[in-house]
């Protein structure tokens, strides 16, 4: 990915949600930081229009915009910079990204732009990392160092390694679902987890409250389906 980006105008971290597609993002920002002027980090999740975009961008550079064509103010920066745009979570603004990556594309040869996104743009000159699932033993080296974080005995053995390896199953073997399973592990044993997957929607709620990444996941899936398609199922 490292070398995709310094190589190529746009490149896209294609993936299911959960797939930890940002943090990889915010790993790639890190090891290229002294490659670039400057990374400027944008999570597009609650953007619906192009001048949210545009206006979201400039905020993460600390723009103020000022011209009456905000593209162009922000076109004439990214011509004289070299710089990396990282767009996060930018599946449902899918059309003005294209169109506004497009235009910054032709204009910006020093511009590379990282997205994170559940739908490939389809951009002619999109280069697609496409992020799967882990392996059953990556997964539990996950759920193990994890595990470790809020319960420093907690060790994966022959008592436990059953159950836990049906949970990772049934969790698809997904970083962010992992994660947060191994979270419980401070007030669960790894078996009443296993056993009360069936509540999933609760017992993998984020920590805090405040963010429902996996609920958000499948709601954001519901929403892009047709009447017809809602319908049947």
């Amino acid at each position: 990915t490292i070398a995709q980006i310094q190589e190529n105008p746009l490149v896209s971290l294609v993936g299911t949600g959960g797939m930890g597609k940002s943090r990889i993002a915010i790993e790639v920002a890190h090891q290229l930081k002294e490659t670039f002027e400057g990374i400027y980090f944008c999570d597009l999740s609650n953007t619906t229009t192009e001048m949210g975009l545009l206006a979201k961008i400039a905020k993460s550079m600390g723009l103020e915009l000022v011209n009456q064509d905000p593209l162009e103010q922000l076109t004439q920066v990214f011509i004289n910079m070299r710089v990396l745009l990282i767009l996060d979570n930018l599946e449902q603004i899918l059309k003005p990204c294209v169109s506004v990556i497009g235009h910054w594309v032709n204009k910006c040869p020093h511009l590379r732009i990282l997205t994170t996104t559940r739908l490939r743009l389809r951009l002619p000159f999109e280069q697609c990392v496409v992020l799967n699932p882990l392996t059953e033993f990556e997964a539990l080296e996950l759920f193990e160092v994890r595990g470790r974080e809020v319960n420093p005995s907690f060790q994966i053995h022959e008592g436990n390694r059953e159950i836990l390896g049906k949970m990772i199953q049934e969790l698809d073997c997904l970083p962010l679902a992992i994660e947060l399973a191994a979270s419980r592990l401070n007030i669960l044993t790894a078996s009443e987890i296993g056993l009360r997957l069936s509540e999933r929607f609760s017992i993998l709620r984020s920590r805090t409250g405040t963010v429902q990444p996996l609920d958000a996941a499948l709601d954001w899936s519901w929403e892009m389906l047709s009447s017809n398609a809602k319908h049947v199922f």
